[in-house]
């Protein structure tokens, strides 16, 4: 699902995708995907707060 959601941004003309997920242990499967797709932290975005429990992801595309 990742992969084709990332396929439309970059056919739509989108140069980069954000994700805010979880930071506890229950959230590290969907982090590792993410990163294995080459999101990284970023800064917090729109509503979006950093914390203890929450992180902001990015990625180019």
């Amino acid at each position: 699902m990742l992969r084709h959601l990332l396929g439309v941004a970059r056919g739509r003309g989108d140069t980069g995708a954000s994700l805010e997920t979880g930071r506890t242990e229950a959230f590290a499967p969907a982090v590792a995907l993410d990163r294995k797709y080459g999101f990284g932290e970023c800064s917090a975005f729109a509503d979006d707060v950093v914390d203890d429990f929450s992180q902001c992801l990015t990625l180019a595309l």
